[in-house]
């Protein structure tokens, strides 16, 4: 991972937090998916970037495919498929991973909620400034 997007996720961590994401790796060489697997979870091993010494402890999803393949799609434009492969994911203590790693049964019941609970709080202040810009942009016009 490079410094640059170091900084971009450490800026988004500051700002939404680590609680429910995971990452989704992509990549053609399982050199440089396992070191920003390490990155996110661990810190920077480099010591170099924004995140040296910060453990995210963010788990990842690893796509490790040995090509990408280009493709035309039906409309006639370029895309590019990466992935097939088998995945790796981490195996962090109490996964559901984990627990069918040691043979047992997982059961996890999830819930796609991708609202921004922090933005909805930020914004339940707006709506009293909002209706009075309204109020005066409408006296204005009159």
């Amino acid at each position: 991972m490079d410094l640059e997007g170091q900084g971009r996720i450490r800026q988004v961590v500051e700002q939404a937090g680590t609680d429910g994401v995971i990452a989704v790796l992509g990549a053609n060489s399982p050199t440089a998916v396992e070191m920003t697997a390490l990155t996110l979870k661990s810190g920077d091993p480099s010591y170099a970037g924004s995140l040296a010494g910060i453990a995210l402890g963010i788990p990842s999803y690893h796509i490790l495919e040995p090509e990408i393949v280009e493709q035309i799609d039906p409309r006639g434009r370029t895309h590019y498929w990466i992935g097939g492969g088998e995945p790796a994911w981490d195996l962090l203590e109490g996964s559901d991973m984990a627990t069918i790693n040691e043979g047992f049964v997982s059961v996890t019941p999830l819930h796609l909620d991708l609202t921004s609970h922090r933005a909805l709080a930020e914004m339940r202040d707006w709506s009293s400034a909002l209706s009075a810009q309204l109020r005066r942009n409408g006296e204005g016009r009159r």
